[in-house]
């Protein structure tokens, strides 16, 4: 079952409860969301049982003791399904068989996110797209923080970046703000929706968890589309995007107010500034990190605050911003080679986008879990602005592929080494003096690493141990 429309998403979602209290839960996956979610249900007084084939008993027992939970039933065996509701981790998807069992026995489907937007107060700011979105999620943050920084409004941030949602769910009041990091996963069955939305870009991505790219422009939509929607913040082509979707069948899917970002919109570039509605905010320039996606990003974080923040408060942050972790992030100077460590680039557009802000010397280390993501412009810009490649993990063979169809340039030299730790050594054995090392690998983290905050870690570990 594709989660497509709203028919569809009705099979599996009902309201939640006003108390938990004696309610069976089950948690299917037990990640960071979950986890958190688990410490918030056994303060309800639910009773919590957990699944996740990829851990061990002990594993689960032990994470779960360190949100403070020490009476959850661990499910072993992937199986028939007895709960009242079953909240799924956002890497699992909605059709699963033995899900799809369950909520057609009773059970309720729902998940850490959909529970946050149901009980959450204050107002919501909520960000997604396929590139720039935890960038963008940052600085909106920032600026809402200057803006309301003599006033008794608070702002939180979390999602898909930082903090689960629930981890704060209970401390807010209603002159709070959420600014929320949304992933596709998160949003593939969320039935309500932020007071602002705001997309950054669409583009192919994550072809390993949805069935194709309709089913990832359907899951990217509920953002705008459900409940509560008041303003849709968007650039021109992803706003085509989705007018263009067999999906969309009318205008009214669309929020009221939408704030465009394009030539002709409220937002818009002119002779290096930022305007918005005819004024200048700020000249790109003073943007401390560095990149087009990054003023790109500033312009979708205007458009989101364009209400709350003076462009007073929208300056400060970008003189003073250096950036989110992983993200172009530098680490180190070493022999005269410099070192910088951009694990978000999950996809090749990505880090197409990276590429661009560095020349050569440059030795560039790629590759990871695959997503069945198409290489060929990433390999073709690749061997255009490196020295050298090496590439490591799933992805290896599949970016070497299409880096032998379009034969070697300039001496340019790729490596293959299976061993990431080996990968970085060698990145920094072969990079001339004055030159730099970028891992932007254009893949995912998952096939060793838990995600792309652990892979940027340990490749930070390794450099500062050269």
């Amino acid at each position: 079952v594709i989660i497509n429309t709203d028919t569809e998403r009705s099979f599996y979602l009902n309201n939640l409860p006003i108390s938990f209290s004696g309610c069976r839960t089950l948690l299917y996956g037990f990640g960071k969301s979950n986890r958190a979610l688990a410490k918030w249900l056994d303060k309800q007084g639910a009773c919590i049982s957990v699944y996740d084939g990829k851990k061990s008993r002990e594993q689960i027992i032990n994470e779960a003791e360190k949100e403070g939970c020490k009476k959850i039933e661990v499910l072993e065996q992937k199986g028939k399904i007895k709960a009242d509701i079953i909240f799924r981790s956002p890497g699992i998807r909605p059709d699963t068989e033995n899900i799809v069992e369950a909520v057609k026995n009773g059970s309720l489907l729902s998940s850490e996110t959909e529970l946050f937007f149901e009980r959450a107060k204050g107002k919501i700011y909520g960000i997604t797209g396929s590139d720039g979105k935890t960038t963008t999620t940052s600085v909106t943050g920032k600026i809402l923080e200057k803006a309301f920084e003599n006033s008794k409004k608070r702002v939180f941030v979390g999602g898909n970046i930082g903090k689960p949602l629930v981890s704060f769910l209970d401390e807010l009041t209603e002159n709070d703000i959420t600014v929320a990091e949304l992933s596709s996963f998160q949003l593939m069955t969320l039935s309500r929706s932020p007071s602002v939305a705001a997309i950054t870009n669409i583009t192919e991505n994550h072809l390993d968890y949805h069935v194709d790219m309709r089913e990832y422009i359907a899951a990217k939509r509920r953002i705008f589309s459900g409940k509560s929607c008041d303003r849709l913040v968007i650039g021109e082509k992803s706003l085509s995007v989705f007018k263009n979707n067999v999906f969309i069948k009318t205008e009214k899917s669309f929020p009221n107010e939408i704030t465009e970002i394009s030539d002709n919109g409220e937002i818009y570039l002119k002779n290096g500034g930022i305007y918005l509605c005819g004024n200048k905010v700020l000249n790109t320039d003073i943007i401390k990190i560095p990149g087009q996606h990054n003023v790109e990003n500033y312009m979708t974080a205007i458009g989101i605050t364009k209400n709350d923040a003076s462009f007073n408060d929208v300056c400060e942050v970008a003189k003073a911003f250096p950036g989110a972790e992983h993200r172009m992030e530098f680490v180190r100077l070493l022999n005269g080679v410099s070192f910088y460590n951009s694990s978000i680039d999950s996809t090749p557009s990505r880090s197409l986008v990276t590429l661009k802000c560095f020349e050569k010397p440059l030795t560039v280390i790629a590759g990871g879990y695959d997503k069945r993501l198409d290489y060929k412009e990433f390999a073709k810009n690749l061997s255009g602005k490196a020295d050298n490649v090496v590439l490591t993990g799933d992805t290896a063979r599949i970016i070497k592929n299409e880096l032998d169809k379009l034969g070697y340039i300039n001496n340019f030299r790729v490596y293959i080494e299976k061993d990431f730790e080996k990968a970085v050594v060698l990145a920094a054995e072969i990079t001339k003096n004055s030159g730099k090392v970028l891992l932007s690998p254009a893949s995912a983290s998952f096939d060793a690493f838990a995600n792309f905050e652990e892979r940027g870690k340990r490749f930070k570990e390794i450099v500062n141990s050269l």
